[in-house]
Parts: C-alpha cells; structure tokens; sequence
C-alpha cells in the first residue's frame, strides 16, 4: 500500500478521540461520528505510538 494513499477513518465513538504524533506534526481530535481521509503512514504511526493500537481497535 502506498504510504500517502488516503484512508476515511470514523469515529465510532460516543465522545471525541484524539492523538499526537510528533515525528509528522499530527494533533488530531476527532469529534462523534466525525470522519476524515488520513494517510497510510499517518494510520501506521498511530499503530506504533503508545495507546494507538487501542484507538483504531476500540475507536477509530
């Protein structure tokens, strides 16, 4: 998969979910039931970040 390809990600949430990536300068909040198209690599970073694993299983 293309590192710059975009993926919609929802949040399934009830409340806002949001992350920090430092390396790529991402603060993300995401508000109920909002939608974004976010890059593969940003997705794959999230995964590697503490808690990130947590929030695309259960949130994202």
């Amino acid at each position: 998969m293309d590192s710059k390809e975009k993926i919609k990600v929802i949040n399934k949430y009830n409340g806002s979910v949001g992350y920090e990536i430092p390396e790529l300068g991402v603060n993300r909040i995401f508000y109920p039931k909002e939608s974004k198209l976010l890059t593969f690599e940003e997705l794959e970073k999230l995964s590697f970040i503490p808690g990130g694993l947590e929030i695309l299983r259960n949130y994202l």
